[in-house]
């Protein structure tokens, strides 16, 4: 039996479940032929990228969060540079923290964040102009001890990107 549903080819969602339904797709960033997604190519193209002439890939949503696709200057829309938002379809960007400063401690002493790869800590931990220390992140005794990790991601939680790849499904009832 053949099945048309009402969403349109190219959609893309958010699905709990291992098991992918029918006439939808893993956005898993796989290459596939043109031919044989047609309806799919026509509506995303090669905005995720082609092995070659014949290809087109899905975009990859493993371990990523999506962004909106477009620029904004709507009102704290800006960076610290002035420069609109933006999210670019099809575009992969990289963590990153703002840039920052630190408050001078008490008794005039100011320090600086030592951003070295590999080191523990938050940005490899803080370091004192006048007396070189290292340290991590510890607890304040009112938010806990700092999670820290190779990202800067808030709390989430993983679930599975699917997109649809046809407007008329071949759908099986029963055994």
């Amino acid at each position: 039996m053949q099945v048309q549903e009402n969403i349109p080819v190219g959609s893309v969602l958010m699905f709990a479940s291992l098991t992918i339904p029918h006439g939808y797709l893993y956005c898993n960033g796989e290459s596939l032929l043109r031919t044989e997604y047609a309806e799919l190519f026509k509506a995303i193209g090669t905005g995720y990228g082609a092995a070659d002439g014949t290809h087109f890939s899905l975009p990859d949503f493993r371990g990523v969060f999506p962004k909106g696709h477009g620029a904004t200057d709507r009102v704290a829309g800006v960076d610290a540079s002035g420069n609109p938002y933006t999210g670019v379809l099809g575009t992969y960007e990289q963590d990153k923290l703002q840039g920052h400063i630190h408050i001078p401690l008490p008794g005039g002493t100011s320090f600086a964040v030592n951003v070295i790869a590999g080191q523990a800590g938050v940005g490899g931990g803080i370091s004192s102009r006048t007396d070189p220390t290292t340290g991590v992140p510890s607890d304040d005794a009112t938010n806990g001890v700092p999670r820290t990790g190779h990202t800067t991601e808030p709390q989430s939680l993983g679930i599975k990107f699917i997109i649809k790849f046809a407007k008329t499904i071949d759908f099986q009832m029963g055994p």
